[in-house]
Order: structure tokens, then sequence, then C-alpha cells
């Protein structure tokens, strides 16, 4: 009737130095793994592509408008004063309010210029928006600028960079 108790030196398993050992195993290789993928830089660097993008379609729709055109540039940007900069959006007013954000600032408040004629032209598809950085861009001041340099060339640039690459522009 009565039972043989059984001794603890029979029952298998882990000590606790064994346990204490694999948690900080896996701690240390965590923390390893999370410092070289750096999700922070991850980001950043994809906020900075989306910029590059549309920097980039920014500055070919001109160039594609300015081919069908003969030569001459649309209407919103012919009048633009030569070497200043304007903020691409839909405002009217305000276009310098975020100059704090912008490597290169817009030179008035009233600089401001509307590219919706490259959209209903389908050049463009919509008016690009910067992705949020140190501040909210929107369609009325999109975190894009552009310029009309006297040569005649067309400098389109992101007012915000996160990354280490220096300031995204592209000039035709």
């Amino acid at each position: 009737m009565f039972r043989k108790i059984q001794s603890f030196r029979n029952i298998k398993g882990f000590t606790l130095i064994e346990l204490l050992m694999v948690i900080a195993i896996i701690s240390i290789l965590v923390s390893v793994i999370f410092t070289a993928l750096n999700p922070l830089k991850r980001f950043k660097d994809s906020r900075d592509a989306k910029r590059w993008q549309e920097v980039l379609s920014i500055l070919n729709a001109v160039i594609i408008d300015q081919i069908d055109n003969g030569g001459f540039y649309v209407e919103a940007l012919s009048n633009l004063s030569p070497n200043r900069v304007y903020m691409v959006g839909t405002a009217t007013t305000g276009c310098d309010d975020k100059n704090a954000y912008c490597a290169t600032e817009v030179d008035g408040d009233t600089y401001c210029i509307d590219l919706s004629l490259l959209i209903s032209e389908n050049y463009l598809g919509k008016i690009p928006v910067a992705p949020p950085g140190n501040t909210i861009w929107s369609t009325s001041i999109s975190g894009y600028t552009i310029e009309r340099i006297s040569s005649g060339n067309i400098s389109v640039r992101a007012c915000e960079v996160e990354g280490s690459g220096g300031e995204i522009s592209v000039t035709h």
C-alpha cells in the first residue's frame, strides 16, 4: 500500500544556472540583431528613398511637358523669377513657413508654385507630398521646392533629408 517516494535526483530537467545561461545568450543575440538591423535608420532611409523618387517624378514631368510643348515650360514654370526657390503645392501664401526644415530655403511667403496643370495634362498623377520627417507636409506645402536657374535649367529639391546622404536635389 505504501508507495515508494521518488527521489529528486531521478527527475529530469534544467537547473536554474542552465536556464539563466540560455536567457543571457538569447538576450545578447537579440540585442546584436536589433542593433544590426537598426529599424529607425531603415525607416529614415525608406523615407529618403521616397523623397528621391518624388523629386525625380516632378522633374521628369516637367521635362516631358517641356518636350511635348516644343521646348517651352508649363506656364507656371515660365513665370518663375530666375534663381528663386519656390515651394511646390497648392498654397498661394505661407510657402516659406517651414523654411526651418528646408536645406535650401524658400525665398518668400508668396513663392509658391502650383503644378496642377501637370496633373491635368497627365504628366503627374498627383502633387507629391514628402513623407513626414521632422514636420508634416501637405498638398498645399508639399516639402518639395523648385527653382528655375538663370541658365534655363530646373532644379527640384526635397526640403528634408533624414539620412547622411546630403540634400536630395536633381537639376536638368
